[in-house]
């Protein structure tokens, strides 16, 4: 089942160079809310936009998206076709090089 899933993952790269997706559903959890969801399981949420990459094998880079109002961190993450990772460093260089949300830290 996952090389057929790896297979057709790798054929959307036939139409595409790269896939731009969230990170997460949500904002940077505080600590105790990861605990609290590594505690009970449910780590779901944590891997839904991610899982999909990894299950594929296809190579993936996170980039910070920016913040919301109250100033904590979101991101997201570029993925590519396989042994595509010279592309994958190129568009997340210019997407570094076109924001400045990594000089941004949030307050502590």
């Amino acid at each position: 089942t996952r090389e057929r899933y790896a297979g057709a993952f790798a054929a959307l790269f036939d139409q595409v160079d790269c896939v731009v997706s969230p990170t997460s559903h949500d904002t940077t959890p505080t600590s105790a809310a990861l605990d609290a969801m590594l505690e009970s399981g449910d780590v779901g949420r944590l891997i839904d936009f991610t899982a999909p990459a990894d299950l594929s094998r296809s190579p993936a880079i996170c980039l910070p998206g920016g913040f919301d109002d109250a100033g904590v961190p979101y991101g997201f993450q570029i993925v590519g076709r396989h042994l595509g990772e010279d592309l994958l460093c190129r568009v997340g260089y210019a997407v570094q090089t076109d924001s400045d949300w990594s000089a941004k830290h949030p307050s502590v």
